[in-house]
């Protein structure tokens, strides 16, 4: 398969530890978590942009082979629903308020994480499949 699939699920363990490390602010909600949260959350838009560069550079080779996507539509339509989520953490991070980020960390950053992850393992089942061909 195309060298960016290894690197698409290098960067899908990437995703997934810096969700954790969210995770971890949720429950201490104090200054330090606060700092590390914004710090991670941009961290997580730097590398979520490079990775769906390299998804969609994906998806074009896998076209060009004559290989259907049956689920890219699907696909695209959570990476929206994603950004909305990730927008709102953002523009928390923004406010500058502490209280506004941590709310928005429990509410958004949690569905967040939780769809990141089904997200990934749509893709990652799409594309094991590919391998199998």
């Amino acid at each position: 398969m195309h060298e960016n699939f290894y690197i698409i699920k290098k960067e899908h363990d990437e995703i997934k530890i810096i969700l954790g490390e969210l995770e971890d602010c949720m429950k201490k909600r104090d200054e330090t978590s606060y700092h590390n949260g914004c710090k991670l959350v941009k961290n997580f838009g730097k590398v979520w942009d490079e990775h769906e560069e390299r998804e969609d550079n994906l998806f074009d080779v896998v076209r060009k082979l004559g290989t259907p996507i049956p689920y890219e539509q699907m696909l695209l339509k959570e990476h929206v629903d994603l950004r909305g989520h990730w927008k709102v953490l953002n523009d928390s991070i923004k406010s500058g308020d502490m209280d506004k980020f941590f709310v928005a960390l429990d509410t958004d950053g949690r569905m967040l994480i939780e769809k990141f992850i089904k997200h990934i393992g749509k893709e990652e089942a799409y594309f094991d499949s590919l391998e199998a061909v």
